[in-house]
C-alpha cells in the first residue's frame, strides 16, 4: 500500500484542470475544476486550501452552509466567490 502525505499550501491560487482531450467534459463543459482541492463550480472556495477538501467540507461550501477557505485557514462565513464574479449578471436579470 502507497500512502500520500498531503500538505496544506498557504494562500494558494486554484490551480485548473487544463488538458487538451477533445473529449473531456470538464474542458468541453468549460467547467471550473481544481486539480489540487477538487473543488468544482459551486464547491470552490475563495482561495485553495492546498489539499483535497473533505467530502464534508465540499457539501458545506456547495450548498452554502457558511464554509469558505480564505486567508491561509478556514472560516466559518458564506463563500461569495460565485455572487462576485457573477454580480453584473445578478443585477441584470
Amino acid at each position: 500500500m502507497i500512502l500520500l502525505k498531503l500538505e496544506r499550501i498557504d494562500e494558494m491560487d486554484h490551480q485548473y484542470h487544463v488538458c487538451d482531450d477533445e473529449h473531456c467534459n470538464i474542458c468541453n463543459g468549460g467547467l471550473a475544476y481544481c486539480i489540487v482541492c477538487y473543488g468544482a463550480e459551486g464547491s470552490l472556495t475563495t482561495e485553495c486550501c492546498g489539499r483535497p477538501m473533505t467530502e464534508e467540507e465540499q457539501d458545506r461550501v456547495h450548498m452554502k452552509q457558511n464554509l469558505n477557505f480564505r486567508d491561509g485557514e478556514w472560516k466559518e462565513e458564506s463563500n461569495l466567490r460565485w455572487e462576485r464574479e457573477h454580480a453584473d449578471q445578478l443585477r441584470n436579470q
